[in-house]
């Protein structure tokens, strides 16, 4: 296994697995971070898409912020600091992205406690390309919770279940983007949801 360091602003260096094997994922983790998703649907009574991912944020006193990146490869970051935590979405992503990835960093929030600190003080998670490729077990964790989070099981095995009887579906394709319109999220993040859950068949 190698290791990338990889400069990023605020003079902060993430250090990244950029080899790793799904196969080794350990499945209870993934478990465990979907089980604190449901509980915080629950606890603020949500039943119904599309998550207020953003009021659920704010409800933890953290805040949102969007402005676009100099680097196109980060979609968001979690700071912690004593008296204030913060959100950074990239303004530049398409809304859909930014809900994932304010449902990815709230996952870093409740599940762990951070693996940097900014000027001696701050905690920081990045989102980055590395947690797209889910090679590291924390940003695995923080990608089941986000869909878990956006895409409760429950909800969508129902919302399958409507949407093949009541439409024609002709792909897997546009079953996807039919269900990510109705959970506003992307037509990529519902077919890994679907494949995930044994609704459509792996590619």
């Amino acid at each position: 296994m190698t290791t990338s360091m990889i400069y990023r602003p605020l003079s902060v260096w993430l250090t990244g697995c950029v080899e790793a094997s799904r196969e080794l994922v350990d499945k209870r983790m993934t478990v465990e971070a979907e089980g604190v998703a449901q509980e915080l649907l629950t606890r603020y009574g949500i039943v119904d898409p599309p998550t207020p991912v953003e009021d659920l944020a704010v409800s933890h006193g953290i805040m949102v912020i969007r402005e676009p990146f100099e680097d196109d490869g980060v979609s968001g970051v979690l700071i912690r600091e004593p008296h204030r935590n913060m959100i950074i979405v990239n303004a530049a992503n398409a809304a859909v992205r930014q809900r994932f990835t304010i449902a990815h960093e709230i996952g870093h929030f409740k599940l762990h406690d951070g693996a940097m600190y900014l000027d001696g003080r701050a905690r920081v998670n990045f989102r980055d390309g590395l947690s797209s490729m889910a090679t590291d077990h924390e940003e695995i964790e923080a990608n089941a919770f986000a869909a878990a989070l956006l895409m409760p099981a429950p909800w969508v095995r129902a919302a399958f279940e409507d949407a093949v009887r009541a439409a024609a579906i002709n792909s897997e394709d546009e079953l996807a983007e039919l269900l990510g319109t109705r959970f506003n999220v992307s037509r990529q993040a519902m077919l890994i949801r679907l494949t995930n859950l044994g609704l459509v068949a792996s590619p």
